[in-house]
């Protein structure tokens, strides 16, 4: 009787497991690039919205995603209803086999080969968790055991390449930015913080200011994106970072006592030839959201040299930075 018990109270268990794994789907959907972002029509008629990732090209980045939704898919929804499927056929199978002692012990080796099963699925989930973390090593910027971090890189920095000098010399170090935008680029967090860098992006999570600016301050070229979202490290020529003379002026127009935020450095969505995938561009939203204040960091920016302009979603130049947001939403300085 004690044995039947165990057994019912185990199957409503499984049962119940399932719930947890629906509620939050992390894997699904299984393609986590290229998908075609659904038109308005589409989504006033119930298409669903989702992050803007999902829409962007796929790269070696998205492809270790693409892998690790197929493993979750296999862990937390196939396992569960399988199981629970297994489980309670072998439970049955026990309370129903009455004086069939064969018919007893074929249920208890179903519940005894899904537990093994499971053990083993779940072990693999561990190891291949392991060995994926294990190959990206020292550029493994992951927080949590079982959330892949990735940020796309040139095949020269995959490989450390370096290449010899013109003259037949030996080769020489892989090159770093240069030493103005780096001390820079550490003057300006130091000076605005870095809860001042958007960590908002529209080509995907890994590619905003905030990162940006980490990754030139480090010592690293920033990755640099295009219009379709294709973002490498450096840029198509691997050696692209962000302009000194524009970073020394964000920490200027700081000390001036004028706040704001840095949303676009060199990656986003721009035009083909945006000064921000040559490094010489910036977009900042200015707190508070006054166009006399606006404008006062305009024509500042513009004293420092080139071009400051306020310009709406679209890109398109507003002369009165107004109305605010609503219409102009940044500020955007090319040196």
């Amino acid at each position: 009787m004690k044995a039947k018990k165990l057994i019912i109270l185990f199957c409503l268990i499984a049962l119940a497991a399932p719930i947890f794994v629906y509620a939050a789907p992390s894997y699904w959907p299984i393609v986590p690039c290229g998908i075609n972002r659904p038109t308005a029509e589409q989504i006033q008629t119930g298409a669903k919205l989702l992050a803007d990732s999902y829409y962007q090209p796929c790269n070696q980045c998205t492809l270790i995603q693409l892998f690790k939704n197929l493993i979750d898919l296999v862990v937390q929804g196939l396992v569960p209803i399988l199981g629970t499927f297994f489980f309670l056929v072998g439970g049955f199978m026990i309370l129903l086999g009455n004086a069939k002692p064969d018919f007893i012990q074929k249920g208890k080796s179903i519940m005894w080969d899904t537990a093994i099963g499971i053990a083993i699925i779940l072990s693999s989930y561990l190891i291949t968790n392991f060995i994926l973390k294990s190959l990206a090593g020292n550029s493994d910027i992951a927080t949590k055991w079982n959330v892949i971090t990735c940020q796309v890189s040139t095949l020269k920095e995959i490989t450390d390449v370096t290449f010899p000098t013109v003259g037949g010399g030996q080769p020489g170090p892989t090159p770093a930015p240069a030493s103005g935008s780096i001390a820079k680029a550490q003057e300006l967090i130091s000076a605005i913080g870095l809860n001042s860098f958007s960590s908002n992006g529209d080509c995907g999570s890994n590619f905003n200011a905030n990162r940006n600016i980490q990754d030139i301050a480090g010592g690293k070229f920033p990755a640099v994106c295009s219009p379709s979202c294709s973002c490498v490290t450096g840029g198509s020529s691997g050696n692209v970072t962000v302009n000194a003379s524009l970073l020394d002026g964000l920490t200027k127009l700081n000390k001036k006592g004028i706040k704001f935020t840095v949303t676009s450095l060199t990656t986003g969505k721009h035009s083909q030839n945006s000064s921000h995938y040559k490094g010489n561009g910036v977009d900042i939203v200015i707190n508070p959201s006054s166009p006399s204040v606006w404008i006062e960091a305009k024509i500042f920016l513009n004293g420092l040299g080139g071009q400051a302009v306020c310009e709406d979603k679209n890109g398109q130049v507003d002369a009165d930075c107004s109305p605010i947001p609503s219409v102009v939403d940044h500020i955007h300085w090319t040196r």
